[in-house]
């Protein structure tokens, strides 16, 4: 066991004296030969793989929101019915309402709806473009 070491690619155990890892075919450098930890056992494969896949996941994350930011936008901006019908009455003969008029009360829901998603595509914006300037660090 004191001959073998760990593979920095795959992770599979290899022979010190290997120029290759025989399961992934990675070439073996004399640096990563002479790495070892004061034990003197190989050290562990490093784990910066791990923060790449947490930092891709929240660029992900940003980018829902924004995308999501964008459907709601586009929902209350051009699918959201503001007017409401009028009851219909009769009067001396003739029928009165029936109409749609617009609702004050639903006009502001609709300019909330665009501002809340306006503002969700912002923030997903920045959180993707943060999250990406940090996983170049």
């Amino acid at each position: 066991m004191s001959n073998d070491k760990e593979c920095s690619r795959c992770g599979s155990l290899i022979n010190d004296d290997a120029e290759d890892c025989k399961f992934c075919k990675a070439k073996i450098s004399l640096a990563s030969k002479e790495v070892e930890n004061e034990v003197g056992q190989p050290k562990k494969r490093d784990q910066g793989n791990k923060g790449q896949s947490i930092m891709t996941k929240q660029i992900s994350s940003g980018v829902l929101v924004m995308i999501g930011g964008i459907v709601a936008v586009i929902y209350f901006a051009m699918f959201f019915d503001t007017s409401v019908v009028t009851p219909t009455t009769q009067m001396f003969g003739q029928t009165l309402g029936g109409d749609r008029v617009n609702n004050l009360g639903l006009m502001n829901d609709r300019s909330n709806g665009i501002m809340i998603g306006i503002g969700a595509a912002i923030f997903g914006l920045i959180l993707s473009i943060v999250t990406k300037s940090k996983s170049k660090e």
